[in-house]
């Protein structure tokens, strides 16, 4: 247990833990890459006791219940962020399954203007 998890928390750490430059515009870093490692180094012990809930049912207890979040800001946040992508995710992916169902074969002739409309009501 002592080691779990240590090295997906290092790529997050250095992933969300730095500023990023994405076509000249950079994004401050969102946590502190060092916090967040001491942080999971305490918490980890403490999640062992919620092992028999759902992701998210489980998280929400956690949010909800203790003083998970400001004892923990920068593993707080990494949190927020893996419960928020799949949803976002979701909403592209249902965006993509209207626009398939607007443009099909027999429509590929279809200007973008016009899709767009089509997407927008």
């Amino acid at each position: 247990m002592s080691t779990f998890g240590e090295e997906d928390i290092a790529y997050i750490a250095e992933y969300y833990g730095v500023d990023q430059l994405e076509n000249g515009q950079v994004f401050s870093a969102i946590i502190n890459k060092f916090e967040l490692i001491k942080e999971w180094q305490i918490a980890k012990l403490i999640l062992c006791n919620f092992t028999n809930f759902q992701f998210v049912a489980g998280w929400e207890f956690i949010f909800c219940t203790t003083q998970f979040i400001t004892q923990y800001p920068n593993l707080a946040q990494v949190i927020y962020l893996a419960l928020i992508i799949p949803v976002s995710n979701g909403h592209v992916e249902h965006i993509f399954s209207e626009q398939n169902l607007i443009k099909l074969k027999l429509c590929n002739q279809m200007q973008i203007n016009t899709l767009n409309s089509h997407l927008m009501r």
